[in-house]
């Protein structure tokens, strides 16, 4: 990889992920995004999805006028606007546009046969290493039931299989996120870093800190929140 496709991949990670922090604060799907811009859904859906290597500056702009902000909080990786650029890898991002996509899906099933069904990622690997986004898969899972206590919140699900031999969860059980905010201290929830999600503590300091939930597990130390993902915060644990 010569300088210039390094630049443009790191120019087409930035905008990335600023976009997709963007849509997690609006609570928005991809669909949502293409209707609040103005653009076609198959661009965005090759945009988030890494496809498109150098985005024209019209699609910019139109996505920053949706979000309400600069074309320059887009393309930035400074912390002056808040958006650190972490280093997601590409698999990362496809299987966030994946998710997306199939929450899109989900919408328009509910609205149209009356059902409640939620995006669930089934997670493998070890829970004090972080489950590797290679190994992540999507599902679908009936939550009717369980609408009336937790209300219109938008959930998403997570099934661990830890292969721990002291595991903390284990696969019959479906870990439900809230995706309504930024962590507040002491929040526990699942947070993407680099090529990973974990399950952690967000406990700000001197540094910005995710906390085991074990006490002899490392914690992930971070110099600023926006070099990692959060995917929500844990509001629950059912059985399957």
């Amino acid at each position: 990889m010569n300088n210039k496709d390094e630049f443009l991949y790191y120019y087409k990670t930035v905008i990335i992920n600023n976009i997709y922090r963007k849509l997690y604060f609006y609570n928005w799907s991809l669909r949502q995004l293409s209707e609040e811009a103005g653009l076609p859904y198959e661009t965005i859906k090759k945009l988030t999805g890494g496809k498109i290597n150098n985005p024209s500056i019209y699609n910019l702009i139109k996505i920053s006028e949706a979000f309400q902000c600069s074309v320059d909080e887009l393309i930035s990786d400074t912390a002056s606007v808040q958006n650190n650029s972490p280093s997601l890898s590409n698999r990362c991002f496809s299987f966030l546009s994946e998710l997306c996509d199939l929450e899109d899906h989900l919408l328009e099933h509910n609205q149209k046969f009356d059902t409640d069904y939620i995006a669930i990622v089934n997670a493998h690997g070890f829970y004090s290493r972080g489950f590797s986004c290679t190994n992540l898969s999507s599902d679908i899972y009936n939550f009717a039931k369980y609408r009336k206590k937790y209300g219109d919140l938008d959930i998403l699900g997570i099934t661990i299989y830890d292969s721990s031999p002291d595991r903390l969860f284990y696969k019959d059980e479906l870990i439900l996120i809230c995706k309504d905010r930024y962590p507040f201290y002491g929040d526990c929830g699942i947070f993407m870093y680099k090529d990973k999600i974990y399950i952690r503590r967000y406990v700000p300091d001197r540094y910005f800190c995710l906390e085991a939930l074990r006490g002899f597990d490392k914690p992930l130390i971070l110099k600023h929140i926006d070099e990692c993902l959060f995917l929500g915060r844990i509001i629950g644990i059912i059985k399957k």
